[in-house]
């Protein structure tokens, strides 16, 4: 049983990004906690005199809170008959990245799915407030974003930057694994560089990670990059006609760069692929 949370502002992005979670994980016995969070706006808040008044505000977006899960429920209820999957609403007050941080640690989810485009309709608004917010705080569950307008048909290519500068885990790599096993994808090793020429330390990695993943069909690639990272692995990504991008959420290498917020957005906002975040667990 794989237990995926699906954070949701009621957003077509976001019924989006449940499709997606619902497709990828079709023969898989899942339970789905679509979880939706509210706090406060400080300008709904600001020049509030009274107790009374932000007690209104606050029942007011409980309120719409569980109003907005009860009509996803009723839905799924009704259109979504897959016998593997059963659901759970939430209605949680907070910060999406606080709440997500606790819950996921409280049902020990498996991944998190959401979209990288809000309600709002502005992309930085959301990866700045949501989305990069989210990658920031969790750093023990996979995070799957999903681009807007994405329809998942079936995950067949999977492609997996790095620079073999450091050694990989088992345990970090197993959310790739488990989803190239589960649709029989091929894994596409991307190593982006400017010199092709690996020093000892990289053949070594190398090695390890084609150990890692030797139960799956994998290609390794050796392209050259531009000035900019997210460009060339959207690019590569859409050459191959990829299902989904895979980085780890490096910390102390060159290729930590992939995870500072802009190269985040860009990846997200540019590129018609999904990207799956997996933690870096050393």
């Amino acid at each position: 049983m794989k237990n995926i949370l699906l954070p949701t502002d009621f957003s077509d992005n976001s019924w989006n990004a449940i499709f997606y979670a619902l497709k990828l994980f079709k023969d898989v016995s899942c339970r789905f906690f679509i979880l939706n969070t509210y706090e406060p706006n400080q300008k709904n808040v600001i020049g509030a005199r009274t107790y009374v008044r932000t007690g209104m505000i606050m029942d007011a977006l409980v309120e719409s809170s569980k109003s907005g899960l009860k009509k996803m429920k009723t839905y799924l209820e009704e259109n979504h008959n897959n016998p593997l999957h059963s659901f759970e609403f939430v209605s949680l007050k907070g910060d999406l990245g606080s709440v997500l941080k606790s819950y996921q640690k409280q049902k020990d989810a498996d991944y998190i799915v959401m979209g990288t485009l809000g309600a709002s309709g502005a992309k930085e608004v959301f990866m700045g407030t949501n989305s990069v917010r989210v990658l920031k705080s969790v750093r023990q569950c996979p995070i799957i974003l999903v681009p807007h307008g994405y329809d998942l048909q079936q995950l067949e290519s999977i492609v997996f930057p790095t620079d073999f500068s450091r050694f990989y885990d088992k345990y970090e790599l197993t959310p790739l694994i488990e989803l190239a096993k589960l649709n029989n994808a091929k894994c596409k090793i991307l190593y982006l560089t400017q010199e092709f020429d690996k020093n000892e330390i990289q053949l070594q990695n190398q090695k390890i990670l084609q150990d890692r993943l030797s139960e799956l069909d994998i290609e390794f690639y050796d392209v050259v990059f531009d000035s900019k990272l997210a460009k060339s692995i959207d690019k590569f990504a859409m050459e191959e006609q990829a299902d989904l991008i895979t980085i780890i959420h490096y910390q102390h290498t060159f290729f930590e760069k992939l995870t500072r917020e802009p190269v985040i957005k860009r990846v997200a906002f540019h590129s018609q692929v999904p990207l799956m975040i997996l933690p870096d667990i050393i």
